[in-house]
């Protein structure tokens, strides 16, 4: 008896001491000289900079200046979103349900936002429809949201990186100019050509889809920019794209429905997260709350997700998918939370897929890129005017993974005024860890 408990207390010994081997903390020096550039840099001092730094095997907080206070996290919240789908929609992206009658085919859209977009090549869901009955009967009557999310600037109406939600998004909500035409033929009697001299802008009335175009086209134009979504414009859009005649209608709730899947979750939510697409992120929000309520409404994800599943330190004041939204308001220290909850319920090496790589790709390619060319941070960026925030995960040079969250808000000037002495840092931590 007295062997097997000695034994026992050297395997657990040797276990504690593995452990701490295995870590590498901040010395007392370095951890000054973190204070002083975050604290002191003449270029973080003058707006307000939230910071946290922990062990993701140990949980112990290595650093964190004001963790616990709230910022606009711009498109960090898109952190949030791949949370929601991870957790709701299961491997593959729900297109739309479908029943058929004789020669109807009765489609229920429920948000998929790959279906005709030129980023996904594969659209076996346009193969079925084309293909499946000779009349379609169109339901969108379950969209239960907005077109625009509440906080968004009624001004960017124009961008590419603001477009309305829907229930069946047609290739993308998203009109693309090349040269003198459109890669939508339904659109193309919509545009009114101006003749003017200059460089080429185009600008869609904001009530209605009229498109001016002014200026000279080059062969190399290339401009893209939302079109207004509504019921008949869907109805309209989709007969000219399949050449067969669309109705507006509404299926029968006791009428037992399949559904058509159309891509693996990942090839959405990696260019969701890399690219920091807006349009996706509010659509996986939608596809959620349809998988979920039955209905598309982000507010009731939102807030299952807050009260059944995320299990934040801090309320978190979430509002859309996007982060287009300025109500938004999240704390360093809760981004770090999500980050570690989705990397233990998901996998390392699945969560630092998805997420961006310095040097390496998506938003922060240009940035944070190491000497050998391995990447070694792996985190999602988060910009609005005078707002920058970076989370995610930085690999010290023992090899070791640490979950850190910066966020800037109220900044004069642009994003890269921050990103460099937060290049600075980061890069100190990688020598340290």
């Amino acid at each position: 008896m007295e062997v097997r408990f000695c034994s026992l207390i050297i395997i657990t010994a040797v276990i504690f001491l593995t452990s701490c081997a295995s870590s590498k903390y901040l010395t007392k020096k370095e951890s000054r000289n973190l204070d002083h550039i975050l604290l002191e840099n003449p270029e973080l001092s003058r707006h307000h900079l939230g910071f946290i730094l922990k062990d993701v095997e140990t949980g112990k907080v290595l650093k964190e200046v004001n963790s616990s206070k709230y910022f606009t996290p711009a498109s960090n919240t898109k952190i949030l979103t791949l949370s929601a789908g991870l957790e709701i929609l299961g491997d593959s992206i729900p297109s739309f349900e479908y029943y058929k009658q004789n020669d109807t085919l009765y489609v229920k859209g429920i948000g998929d936002p790959t279906f005709l977009h030129p980023d996904f090549v594969r659209q076996s869901s346009l193969n079925f429809l084309k293909t499946t009955g000779s009349v379609i009967v169109l339901d969108l009557s379950h969209f239960a949201d907005q077109r625009y999310g509440a906080g968004w600037s009624w001004d960017d109406f124009n961008g590419a990186y603001q477009v309305e939600r829907g229930a069946l998004p047609l290739y993308g909500h998203v009109l693309r100019f090349t040269d003198y035409s459109v890669d939508i033929p339904y659109f193309q009697k919509s545009l009114d050509f101006k003749g003017d001299n200059g460089k080429m802008s185009i600008r869609r009335d904001r009530f209605q889809n009229v498109f001016n175009v002014s200026g000279e086209v080059g062969d190399s134009t290339k401009i893209a920019v939302p079109f207004i979504v509504t019921d008949s414009v869907t109805v309209g859009l989709l007969a000219d794209t399949l050449g067969k005649p669309v109705h507006l209608g509404k299926l029968d709730s006791s009428i037992t429905t399949d559904i058509w899947f159309s891509h693996h979750v990942d090839s959405l939510y990696r260019p969701m997260i890399q690219e920091s697409n807006n349009f996706y992120a509010d659509q996986i929000l939608l596809m959620s709350g349809y998988r979920q309520f039955g209905t598309m409404r982000s507010k009731m994800v939102i807030d299952w997700m807050k009260s059944n599943v995320l299990n934040s330190p801090d309320e978190l004041l979430w509002i859309d998918g996007s982060g287009l939204s300025r109500y938004n308001l999240f704390t360093p220290r809760s981004m770090v939370h999500l980050l570690e909850r989705l990397r233990n319920k998901y996998g390392e090496d699945r969560i630092l897929n998805i997420l961006p790589q310095g040097g390496v790709s998506g938003t922060i390619e240009s940035w944070y890129s190491s000497d050998d060319g391995n990447p070694y941070i792996y985190a999602k960026t988060g910009t609005l005017r005078n707002n920058h925030s970076l989370s995610g995960f930085i690999r010290g040079d023992t090899g070791k993974l640490y979950v850190f969250s910066f966020m800037n808000n109220n900044f004069p000037g642009s994003s890269t005024t921050v990103k460099i002495p937060m290049q600075k840092i980061l890069e100190f931590l990688k020598r340290s860890l």
